[in-house]
């Protein structure tokens, strides 16, 4: 579980980032706003995820954070927080994600309580949409993934109006086989007040876990209230297992009766009555969206963060960094003479490496490029034309160099510069033969006349 909190440090360099925010801390992990700095001025935001320094010895843990990243590479889609590298720095493991620019709906839920706005249903069911439609992929996905922690905590709104799924932490495959799997010994897993039943249990889990965890999201996005969150985690436990659930129209007068049945299907307790797959509960809400006056697009998504959760003071005001020594990258490529522009690889610099190790897996690949002079395409190599002079005083002069007297063809000769390392020139072969297409017709308008 990350509790989320903005804890401003000053920013330190790990590896090929640097670490400019502590933004969150739980129990197995710390959260950093990040930036990857480049030539020129480029700057990328990103979120970095440290496994705590104190468990990162603990096998357990680093192998539960390595299924994280390996859980999350699999999947590419819209709905769901991407991963860019699993790597290690200094024998602490970290994974590299998308940065999401905008709350998460736990604290726009927040935002709307202080402001006495709750969502409109059509909202509330689009939200929930968005989050199925990643779902949907994830369960489908090879053999299929089940988050098992899918709370408004783990749901992100952008400021484009993006729906984003984040921390597959606790993620399982489907296959995962015996309940013991999926559960620890002495508590369930994951957050309890958006738990199934069979996950309080501890059972063996399905994807319809996670569809119990989409009512519930569904119901506290259209009533403003918490379903099953009481004092103490056995009153919430025995909440999820044992008391009543409410239609939303009760807790909140006025919303459809469509959602009320939506909404009871999602929450059955025995899974066998919820929704057989993501899809069919998707299908659902496109239905209830599709019959609705009121349309919702990511703009209004986009409109409505803006409006309840904007940018704070030092997110408005976060200062560059500027660029150190660079040690790989590219450069601006230019060639004398030719008006094109390209990048090559910067060398690596020799001598004393720094201290730190690094060591990166998953997506992260190491590249290596080598230039050649020429690149030959059926034994002739590729002539590079440089651009036409517009006069005679822009004419490109040729350093002078050592000649040699070249044959060309019927005792013509004709001076040609030696080829310096590094420069491609037509062929002689070729310049031979142009010669003699040349004499040969000279010959034939003779003959002619």
């Amino acid at each position: 579980m990350i509790h989320s909190r903005r804890m401003n440090e000053a920013p330190s360099s790990f590896g090929k980032y640097f670490l400019t925010e502590k933004i969150a801390t739980g129990g197995m992990a710390e959260i950093y706003l990040a930036k990857l700095v480049g030539p020129g001025g480029f700057e990328k935001f990103l979120i970095i995820k440290k496994i705590h320094p104190e468990l990162s010895g603990e096998r357990q843990f680093v192998e539960m954070f390595v299924a994280e990243a390996k859980t999350l590479v699999s999947l590419s889609h819209g709905n769901i927080v991407p991963i860019y590298e699993l790597g290690m720095v200094d024998s602490t493991y970290f994974i590299a994600m998308e940065y999401i620019d905008g709350p998460t709906v736990e604290q726009l839920q927040k935002a709307l309580k202080r402001g006495g706005q709750p969502l409109s249903s059509a909202m509330s069911a689009y939200i929930c949409a968005e989050v199925l439609k990643g779902l949907d992929y994830a369960h489908r996905k090879g053999e299929g993934v089940i988050h098992r922690d899918l709370s408004p905590r783990n749901v992100m709104l952008s400021r484009e109006g993006e729906v984003k799924l984040v921390d597959f932490g606790i993620a399982v495959g489907r296959g995962a086989g015996t309940s013991a799997s999926v559960s620890t010994v002495d508590a369930p897993t994951g957050s309890y007040p958006h738990m199934s039943p069979e996950q309080a249990r501890g059972e063996t889990l399905d994807p319809r876990s996670d569809l119990f965890a989409v009512g519930i999201l569904l119901w506290e996005l259209l009533t403003g209230q918490t379903l099953f969150a009481r004092k103490t985690d056995e009153e919430t436990l025995k909440a999820v297992l044992e008391y009543p659930i409410p239609a939303p129209s009760t807790a909140c007068p006025g919303t459809s009766t469509a959602l009320d049945k939506i909404c009871a299907r999602a929450l059955e307790r025995e899974r066998g009555d919820r929704y057989a797959s993501a899809g069919e509960f998707l299908l659902a809400l496109n239905h209830f969206l599709y019959s609705q006056s009121e349309t919702v697009s990511p703009g209004d998504i986009s409109s409505m963060v803006a409006r309840n959760c904007p940018p704070t003071a030092a997110e408005r005001s976060r200062p560059r960094t500027e660029a150190g020594p660079q040690r790989s990258g590219t450069v601006p490529l230019a060639r004398p003479g030719l008006k094109r522009s390209g990048t090559v690889p910067m060398a690596r610099p020799h001598g004393k490496q720094r201290a730190e190790t690094v060591r990166t897996f998953a997506t992260h690949v190491q590249f290596q490029s080598v230039l050649s002079s020429a690149t030959p395409i059926h034994g002739v190599p590729i002539v590079d034309s440089p651009a036409a002079p517009t006069s005679a005083s822009e004419e490109r002069k040729e350093p002078s160099d050592i000649t040699t007297p070249v044959p060309i063809a019927m005792g013509v000769t004709q001076e040609i510069p030696k080829q310096r390392s590094g420069e491609r020139r037509m062929p002689l072969l070729i310049a031979g033969l142009v010669a003699l297409g040349g004499i040969g017709a000279a010959v034939a308008v003779l003959s002619s006349s």
